[in-house]
This record gives C-alpha cells, structure tokens and sequence, in this order.
C-alpha cells in the first residue's frame, strides 16, 4: 500500500479545519446574532488554507519537472536552456517594421487601383 504523502495529509486537515472554522462561526453568529469576530476568524483560516495550496502546488510543480527531467534523460531528448536568451536583436524591429511599412505601400497600391472615376 502507497503512503500518503505528508503535504498530502496537512492540506487534508487545513481544509477539515477551515470548513469546521466556517461552520462553527456560522452557528456561533446564528445563535449570539453577533458578527464582529466573523471577519478576522474566517479571513484567517482562508489565508492559511491559501498559503498551504499554494506551497502544495509549488511543490507537486517541483516534482513533476523532476519526473519531466528524469524521462527525458532516459530517452536521450536534450533538454533546451532558456535562460541565455537575453534580448532580441537590434536589427529585428527594423526588419519588421521595414516588412509592414513594403505591406501597408503595396495595400495603398491596390485600394488607388480599384477607384473608380465617377466623371
């Protein structure tokens, strides 16, 4: 039988107890019809309940790329560095705008063509 992973088990409890908190402050207001501690015990366990999936995820993300790695090394795939890629050339924004400025002249082109003279 697999272990349950320990994140596995926190996350669990965190939302047993949120859902419990919720429940309770539901009933505590219904019964003393007072509202003032609602927001801080419930913005409270929502917050914790938030940072705990998102330490969950961040990590379930962690293994996941590790698996990613380890399967690609078994299969020979070269894995790509995107990190050394710092800008984009300068002459490329040249390029293109010289490319837009050759379309918009040809379009300008056409559209004189199809005028028709109405004298």
């Amino acid at each position: 039988m697999k272990r349950t992973e320990t994140s596995k088990i926190i996350l669990c409890a965190l939302y047993f107890l949120m859902f419990l908190m919720v429940g309770f402050t539901m009933y505590m207001t219904y019964v003393t019809s007072d509202i003032t501690l609602l927001q801080p015990i419930i913005m409270g366990i929502f917050t914790l309940c938030s940072s705990a999936t998102g330490f969950y995820y961040w990590k379930a993300k962690a293994e996941n790329m590790e698996k990613i790695r380890n399967a690609r090394a078994k299969s020979g795939v070269q894995e790509v560095d995107m990190s050394d890629i710092t800008s984009i050339p300068d002459n490329t924004t040249d390029i293109l705008r010289t490319s837009l400025d050759n379309e918009l002249d040809e379009a300008a082109l056409e559209n004189t063509d199809t005028i028709i003279d109405t004298e």
